[in-house]
């Protein structure tokens, strides 16, 4: 068959290996499969917050004015709000409140919340003469503390600040953190911020008048020897439920118990301490208020007399604990040995113990009691706490831990 062998025959096809078409080169008049040459797009990532279930923390930028955010049906962190302000004058120990802003179901994040509305709070408060009779240019932060709790957890956080420094953004990503807690159980949050003003030295020596509480002015107002006189008889003056039943004073042994001192004995030891005076000294540089040692030795002999013959009002009672021992020598500020001490009580593992115990923090720290005079009237202390709603083991655990505490202070070197 002479025409397979003729070439010409064979120039119209294309005898090369065929390919597949692709985006760089295609055969005209063909048209390239979807599924070939159109990559797939990329699923978008879903969000973090949306897989665990977290609740966001509102900005400024996405806070609507006039919605009613509903705590009970909720779309991002609700927290309640407790701003306090503390103004200590130039030489004082002891800080005062001047100011306390509470807010409930807040929605804001705390650093916008705080350019937004309480930065200007604390500047008109500031300028308050009643608040801060020096002048607000002569008060300066001296830092304070940012706090929040969550109830029933140990999800909390309290960090201490110097000057104006505030830890804002620490205080968002700790209530971002919360998130997924609150969207489950809709927990009780409570942020607390405490912020301290301190006067400056210079205004005191200038001559700026100080207010002066109002047991100063009627103590003002009394002769010297008067007030030396109250001193006296307060110092050993008992709240022993035994001691009030025969006398209102009491010489407490070494062993603990409580010996009545009659009113004539109390009479006779006061006008022998005062007689010690020397002249042109003032009763308020006498620091030795003791019983003299004659009366001691007689009050001592005279309790022993009633006690050998069975005598129905002699009952030597022995203290709690220390309580009605001697005063304790304490070094440093009042306030910030109380606060150091608060703190270290709420080291617990149980949420309910620790719970009664910041019942009994809250409770020294708005009696504006101190170390000191906690540890030396335990058994009013204790029964003051007790009466206002602490838990009875808490208050004793909280007088009772005091004299150790103190001690392991000065073991480390601690003023």
């Amino acid at each position: 068959m002479d025409f397979l062998s003729d070439d010409l025959l064979w120039d119209d096809f294309n005898l090369s290996t065929p390919q597949l078409p692709n985006n760089d080169s295609q055969r005209s008049g063909q048209e390239a499969s979807p599924q070939s040459d159109v990559e797939p797009s990329p699923e978008p990532e879903p969000d973090q917050s949306q897989i665990i279930g977290r609740l966001p923390l509102l900005r400024s930028c996405d806070f609507d004015f006039g919605r009613d955010y509903d705590r009970n049906n909720p779309t991002c962190i609700h927290y309640d709000l407790k701003l306090k302000i503390l103004q200590r004058g130039a030489g004082k120990k002891r800080s005062m409140q001047v100011d306390l802003l509470q807010k409930t179901n807040v929605v804001l994040a705390p650093s916008d919340l705080w350019r937004d509305e309480l930065e200007a709070h604390v500047a008109t408060l500031r300028s308050d003469p009643d608040k801060f009779p020096a002048g607000s240019d002569n008060y300066t932060s001296r830092g304070g503390t940012v706090s929040i709790k969550a109830r029933s957890t140990r999800s909390g956080f309290n960090e201490s600040f110097g000057g104006e420094d505030i830890p804002w953004l620490t205080a968002d990503g700790h209530l971002e953190s919360l998130g997924g807690l609150f969207k489950m159980r809709c927990m009780a949050i409570t942020l607390a911020f405490d912020l301290t003003f301190h006067e400056a030295a210079t205004t005191a020596a200038a001559g700026k008048k100080q207010r002066k509480s109002a047991t100063s002015v009627a103590r003002s107002k009394l002769p010297s020897d008067a007030v030396f006189m109250t001193r006296f008889y307060k110092r050993h003056e008992c709240d022993a439920k035994s001691c009030r039943q025969n006398s209102m004073y009491c010489l407490k042994d070494k062993n603990g118990n409580h010996h009545a001192i009659d009113r004539e004995k109390m009479r006779a030891s006061y006008a022998e301490v005062k007689a010690r005076v020397k002249e042109g000294e003032g009763f308020e540089d006498v620091e030795d208020i003791e019983i003299p040692l004659h009366f001691r030795r007689e009050i001592l002999s005279e309790s022993r007399k009633r006690k050998a013959n069975g005598d129905i009002g002699c009952r030597n009672c022995k203290t709690r604990g220390v309580a009605g021992a001697e005063r304790l020598e304490v070094s440093g500020d009042p306030d910030d040995l109380l606060e150091e001490y608060c703190t270290k009580n709420l080291n617990m593992q149980s949420d309910r113990r620790r719970d009664g115990m910041e019942a009994a923090n809250r409770f020294a720290m708005e009696a504006l009691l101190d170390l000191a005079t906690i540890h030396q009237k335990q058994d009013t202390v204790t029964e003051k706490m007790v009466a206002s709603g602490v838990p009875l083991g808490s208050a004793l655990l909280f007088v009772s831990g005091i004299a150790s505490f103190i001690a392991s202070r000065e073991i480390n070197g601690e003023e």
